[in-house]
């Protein structure tokens, strides 16, 4: 597992978490560049704790603090005047991601079969509207940005991954709504969910459009739209077919939405222009 973000300076650095053995205990590492554009530069690779395996790791969006969940807790890490990570909180859940504009995260709360909102600085605990939505084997993938006339005031929503007992990947996708303004009429709203073509391995979510755009393990790329308040249907508009026949490892997207990166088991990776430049 591993994540990166920018520090108060503006560069970059990743947090990883490497196991010495499948099943083992995982050691956390801190890496940052010396220089992202010196040529030959060296990244500073420095452990900082061990911990049980690591299911996951997400910053926050000013890149100060991040999050890592092992097992059924999630440790809240901030960075030190000395720029090195330290523990500042725990909270039960798992599989925690960040909220990308706000301070808060969400966790994932196996023995109450519940998703939990949870505030970074107060901690304080409050569980999302699930409509009936079973997720006991179900894992939140990322936050999606539905936004229409006014762009300041977007509606968010948790993408949720239901996977199958047999397969690391996702059979389906569902909708779940996190902010204010969706709670307030998520027994009104439609629950939209995507099932794609073969299972399901990787997902980003554009920062500025009503786009999802979804890996799988045939290799192919689908590029999605999708408007949870107003309607349960999704629509693909767009598919990539250069990975075929590689499963899709990763997807993601750049700050502004303009570029999306994909990259398969077998080591390629294609980037893609998002913003039509006509």
């Amino acid at each position: 597992a591993g994540a990166a973000g920018p520090d108060p300076q503006r560069t970059w650095r990743a947090v990883l978490a490497l196991q010495s053995e499948p099943q083992g205990n995982s050691t956390l590492w801190h890496v940052r560049p010396n220089n992202l554009l010196a040529p030959g530069s060296v990244s500073e690779w420095t452990p900082f704790a061990q911990t049980v395996s690591v299911d996951s790791i997400s910053f926050s969006p000013s890149g100060t603090r991040f999050l890592v969940s092992a097992g059924d807790k999630t440790q809240i890490w901030a960075f030190g005047d000395d720029g090195m990570p330290c523990k500042s909180g725990e909270v039960i859940g798992a599989n925690a991601i960040w909220h990308p504009q706000v301070d808060t995260f969400v966790v994932k709360d196996t023995a109450k079969s519940q998703l939990i909102s949870v505030d970074a600085e107060t901690q304080r605990m409050s569980p999302l509207p699930l409509k009936g939505l079973n997720i006991e084997d179900a894992v939140p993938c990322v936050f999606f940005r539905e936004s229409f006339v006014d762009e300041s005031s977007p509606n968010w929503f948790l993408v949720l991954g239901t996977q199958t007992k047999d397969s690391a990947g996702y059979s389906r996708l569902s909708f779940v709504p996190v902010d204010s303004d969706a709670d307030s009429s998520a027994e009104s709203q439609p629950l939209t969910e995507i099932e794609g073509q073969g299972q399901i391995t990787a997902v980003a979510a554009s920062p500025t459009e009503n786009l999802l755009v979804i890996g799988y393990s045939t290799g192919g790329v689908g590029v999605w739209t999708a408007a949870p308040s107003l309607s349960s249907d999704a629509y693909e508009v767009y598919d990539f077919e250069e990975h075929a026949g590689s499963s899709i490892k990763n997807l993601g997207f750049d700050s502004n939405g303009d570029v999306m990166v994909s990259v398969d088991e077998a080591g390629r990776a294609y980037s893609w222009i998002s913003k039509d430049e006509s």
